[in-house]
């Protein structure tokens, strides 16, 4: 799903299983210089972002290498839709990540049914044009936040761990839970 030789926008890459046993693949919607690279859309039950191992299936979560999985994409949509038994939706940064969006610009949104948790000292950076939205409680029926459901925790800690945090250079930071921050 890239964009030609000669120009034009990449394509959409779309996941959406709950339990995605292993994602071994290697997906590119990059464009030529002058258009936008493509919108990757990934759904799962939970989801854990790390900065190492390989992508699968871990006790029910979705565990995701922040590193290089993601590049050549301008929209990245991570969504963790739960399941009618956990009713969960979670999706954690693993402790100690950080996750580099890299060049360009983009959008990344992290949607999740339940909550968005930051481990210690874990961090989502740009120094470049990237926004994110974190969207915590989402009804993915009704595409809404629904009051009372779902925090986004930036989760802190004594020592060298450190709070969860968000910095970027020159776009948006966009947070919504439907129960608190």
């Amino acid at each position: 799903t890239t964009g030609g030789t000669q120009g034009g926008n990449g394509g959409s890459v779309e996941i959406s299983a709950p339990n995605v046993l292993s994602l071994n693949s290697s997906m590119d919607a990059s464009a030529q210089a002058g258009s936008t690279a493509g919108q990757l859309l990934l759904n799962s039950q939970d989801i854990t972002l790390n900065a190492s191992g390989a992508n699968g299936m871990n006790g029910g979560t979705l565990d995701l290498n922040v590193n290089g999985t993601f590049a050549n994409f301008s929209q990245i949509i991570l969504q963790a839709s739960g399941d009618t038994t956990t009713g969960s939706g979670n999706i954690t940064l693993a402790a100690g990540n950080a996750w580099d969006l890299g060049a360009g610009s983009g959008l990344l949104t992290l949607e999740a049914g339940g909550d968005i948790t930051f481990g210690n000292g874990s961090k989502i950076t740009d120094a470049n044009q990237w926004s994110v939205t974190l969207e915590a409680g989402y009804n993915f029926a009704n595409n809404t936040v629904q009051s009372g459901v779902g925090n986004i925790y930036l989760n802190g800690g004594s020592g060298q761990s450190g709070i969860g945090s968000i910095q970027l250079s020159q776009a948006a930071i966009n947070l919504t839970a439907g129960n608190s921050i």
